[in-house]
């Protein structure tokens, strides 16, 4: 079957887009686009992805509380209070959350950076480093402060709390990737071509710009036609086709966790006009954004209004910006014939 992109920038690789995922609190953080976003979350009771998938970029998962079960293949990764694993890009995997039990995780999306903004964890998170699992143990008084200043920042001014949101995630993921590097690091790949490398990192950090594939293969200094080649054997996509599957990925963060108009997210995301934004969007996943949109916030309402117990201290206390009602006001302020372009 056919790839298409789903939220959180994964690549589904067949049955369902998701399952019975029951979770009862939720805050998340879109980041810069180097950094992708970062999710806290609480799950209750037997949750599941239904169907083996795998994403275009890295995937921390740490268990603040509970734990949390990962499937690869025929082997069952079980993490508890503490533990911490990376998915390389690609990697197709599965997970469920056991019946019964209560959880809390951080899940940190990342994709690759340059030098000029990660340094030395730019290498660390190169999208070639593919089909690894990496799990290690990671005290929890080292990480907890940390998600509770952020679950916190949320009633900080408007005026700072992006920049401490940044912060805050941005030193998680550094303690994340230097405990992961000084237990099981990463081997990259030796034969990945310098100007391939920096034609990947210039595309993630310029996607929203007008790119060419003249102007990337000149990053690398080759021909068009080789660098074409060289492109798809590392990326496992020609270049103009990656640019359009990160545009779209990006596109669904957006969809998913803001509240951004549609011709906003067109004109961040690096499509010319809404109206090739709607088209591109429907030919990889088969419905316009604005119902993709729809469609999630409308399943999580049916969610949220099953889960209700009488407890609202377990729902959403919005530290995010995905709540349902404040998307609902957003789209009564869009432009309703957008949605089926």
């Amino acid at each position: 079957m056919a790839k298409a992109i789903v939220g959180g920038g994964w690549l589904n690789t067949g049955g369902v887009g998701s399952g019975l995922v029951m979770i009862v609190e939720e805050h998340s953080y879109i980041l810069p686009s180097y950094m992708g976003r970062a999710v806290i979350c609480r799950y209750s009771g037997f949750s599941t992805s239904h169907s083996v998938h795998q994403h275009a970029t890295f995937q921390f998962v740490y268990v603040l509380e509970g734990e949390f079960v990962f499937e690869i293949g025929e082997e069952r990764e079980r993490l508890q209070a503490g533990e911490l694993c990376v998915l390389s890009p690609e990697l197709s995997h599965q997970w469920y959350h056991p019946s019964g039990m209560h959880s809390r995780l951080y899940i940190f999306f990342c994709g690759v950076a340059d030098h000029e903004q990660l340094g030395g964890l730019a290498d660390f998170l190169a999208p070639w480093v593919r089909g690894q699992f990496r799990r290690v143990t990671l005290p929890l008084g080292e990480i907890e402060p940390l998600v509770s200043q952020l679950t916190a920042s949320a009633a900080r001014p408007e005026t700072v709390r992006q920049a401490v949101q940044l912060a805050l995630n941005l030193l998680i993921i550094t303690a994340f990737c230097e405990r992961i590097e000084a237990t099981v690091p990463f081997q990259p790949r030796s034969d990945v071509p310098e100007g391939v490398m920096k034609a990947v990192a210039f595309i993630e950090k310029n996607y929203a710009d007008a790119l060419h594939l003249e102007q990337l293969a000149g990053l690398a200094a080759l021909s068009p036609g080789r660098f074409s080649v060289l492109f798809n054997q590392i990326m496992g996509l020609p270049p103009m086709q990656y640019v359009n599957f990160y545009r779209l990925s990006k596109a669904q963060d957006l969809l998913l966790y803001s509240s951004l108009t549609l011709e906003a997210i067109a004109e961040k995301t690096g499509f010319r006009s809404l109206h090739y934004f709607c088209r591109a969007f429907r030919q990889a996943l088969g419905e316009p954004p604005g119902i993709f949109r729809k469609k999630y916030w409308e399943k999580y309402r049916e969610d949220k209004e099953s889960r209700v117990t009488g407890d609202e201290s377990m729902l959403h206390s919005g530290c995010g910006n995905t709540l349902y009602d404040q998307q609902q006001k957003q789209w009564k302020r869009q432009d309703d014939h957008a949605d089926f372009l």
